[in-house]
């Protein structure tokens, strides 16, 4: 039987992943790494932590523009900075990243890669639970919006086509399974890889 050092945990806004990923990582007794990889990378290169927040939100402007080749530039470099730290990380093993290209990052290891989704109205209904102040106009605004920047942020950097199955080892659907399905069958199918 096999079992996986480094899963990482890519996922749709609202779909829980975060949640997933962190539970697995407890049950597996493995170290969890989420928004603390902005953190590390932040100490790593004695820049402000900011700067890599703002490099998640960036959108890569159209190539041959001075502030295009600018702003892609500094990003790329950030970016790299953070695929250091994720190489870093899975170096140690057994840990569960949420994320950053991660599973393109860390495609020449042998890593278990998910991707968690749900539907629109799973993800609304998740999503207005844990912020009580939205309604529901508002919080498909930010299921779009953040899906589209997970989106071009992967695609830019990767090449491929975030979401696509073709990418992942598994995919799942957390509004039918829930957290505690999807970590079973992630517990579950590692098992067998």
């Amino acid at each position: 039987m096999k079992k996986h050092s480094i899963i990482t945990v890519s996922r749709q806004f609202g779909s829980g992943g975060h949640e997933v990923g962190k539970r697995l990582a407890e049950e597996l007794s493995y170290k969890f790494y989420d928004n603390e990889l902005i953190n590390l990378a932040a100490a790593a290169s004695g820049l402000n932590k900011e700067v890599f927040v703002k490099s998640e939100e960036a959108k890569t402007l159209p190539e041959g523009s001075l502030l295009a080749d600018r702003n892609n530039k500094k990003n790329d470099k950030i970016f790299a900075i953070k695929a250091d730290v994720i190489k870093h990380i899975a170096e140690r093993g057994n840990c569960v990243i949420v994320g950053r290209c991660a599973d393109y990052i860390l495609e020449s290891w042998d890593t278990f890669d998910i991707f968690i989704h749900a539907s629109e109205d799973s993800r609304i209904i998740g999503l207005m639970k844990k912020h009580t102040d939205w309604d529901e106009k508002t919080t498909r605004k930010h299921m779009k919006k953040n899906d589209k920047d997970r989106a071009e942020y992967y695609n830019y950097y990767t090449g491929r086509e975030w979401g696509q199955a073709y990418n992942y080892a598994l995919c799942l659907d957390s509004g039918m399974f829930g957290v505690d399905g999807c970590v079973r069958v992630i517990k579950d199918s590692i098992q067998y890889t």
